[in-house]
């Protein structure tokens, strides 16, 4: 799966990237015709501590999803969306086997 990782308005730090890559791209194992991922990484400007937000954007052939998740920590926001996007997966190919 190609994985691009894109931080809007900061410079991420390269382990936090390799973090990224590595995590999202276990999501290939779930589905197996992943095709592509865009990880967005941005830091919301309220006065609330979580501030940290993690958007995974997964196309496949037929479909695209878009999970977004909210944290104090990015790496916090970003086992839940891969969480939450491995439980959508999950879905998506129990009906693919269904049908």
């Amino acid at each position: 799966m190609n994985i691009e990782v894109h931080a809007i308005h900061f410079k991420p730090n390269s382990g936090l990237v390799e973090m990224v890559k590595e995590k999202v791209s276990k999501l290939s194992e779930v589905h197996h015709l992943t095709l592509r991922g865009d990880v967005y990484l941005l830091i919301d400007n309220n006065h609330a501590k979580e501030n940290k937000i993690v958007e995974i954007h997964l196309k496949f052939p037929g479909n695209a999803i878009v999970i977004k998740k909210e944290a104090v920590e990015f790496d916090t926001a970003l086992n839940l969306a891969v969480k939450a996007a491995a439980r959508w997966l999950e879905k998506a190919k129990e009906k693919q086997v269904h049908r």
